[in-house]
């Protein structure tokens, strides 16, 4: 009995849990391997195919020599995302609008690979759910990360989640700057990016079971409660 009852609550657990399984947004050129390069080729200017760098953001796809990283999350190519030189106060910003609204209810959870250059400084950097790329935009959330937390020559999984409690009909979509910090000194730093995902998680308040689920948990635990009928009648009759 003690079995059947596991797994009419397991039945239960997992057609819950489909309810609130995570939907994968598409992001266009999520690893910026639109653009073929040679190998330590790039092209510097307004950010990779389907991102928005702003009038003149240092940013741009990259194909990466072997001193620079020794392996790359995804693909051949890379996006880089520099600060100014001199102490110019200029950042790279790089910004995709996402093709569905905010959803009403729901965890929207962003993961990036965010890599240090072997052969050049990083930039301290921020990744952001907005409304746009300018500076006027609203910030639904953000997350800042100094460039110490990333070993030179390698890439760490970066994550950002934001819960969207209340349906907002307008356009959102993921920002990735680099920013000039005085107390680094003057040089130029880079901040390199690849791999974006974006997934949706409905955020269940209470979940209630549809029509069919209930018809699945009821028939779930009419069976143990039968079998539980049946043990109690046969230890009387023992």
């Amino acid at each position: 009995m003690e079995k059947l009852f596991i797994v009419a609550t397991a039945l239960v657990c997992a057609i819950v849990g489909q309810n609130a399984m995570a939907a994968t947004i598409v992001i266009k050129n999520a690893s910026f391997e639109d653009q073929a390069l040679p190998d330590g080729g790039f092209i510097n200017g307004f950010g990779p195919k389907d991102w928005s760098g702003g009038l003149a953001s240092p940013t741009g796809p990259l194909n990466p020599l072997s001193s620079t990283f020794a392996s790359i999350p995804d693909g051949e190519n890379i996006m880089f995302s520099a600060t100014g030189t001199l102490g110019s106060v200029y950042q790279g910003v790089n910004y995709q609008q996402i093709s569905e609204s905010l959803a009403a209810n729901t965890l929207y959870t962003l993961l990036v690979d965010v890599g240090h250059a072997l052969d050049a400084d990083m930039a301290d950097f921020v990744i952001e759910f907005t409304d746009g790329f300018g500076e006027d935009s609203t910030v639904f959330a953000s997350q800042t990360l100094a460039r110490d937390s990333i070993a030179a020559g390698s890439f760490k999984t970066v994550s950002l989640t934001f819960d969207s409690v209340l349906e907002r009909n307008s356009p959102f979509g993921i920002r990735f700057r680099t920013f000039y910090d005085p107390a680094q000194g003057n040089d130029q730093r880079l901040t390199f990016f690849d791999n974006v995902r974006l997934d949706a998680s409905p955020i269940s308040a209470g979940a209630v079971p549809e029509p069919a689920t209930w018809t699945m948990m009821i028939g779930g635990f009419g069976l143990v409660g039968s079998v539980m009928r049946r043990r109690r009648q046969a230890i009387k009759l023992a």
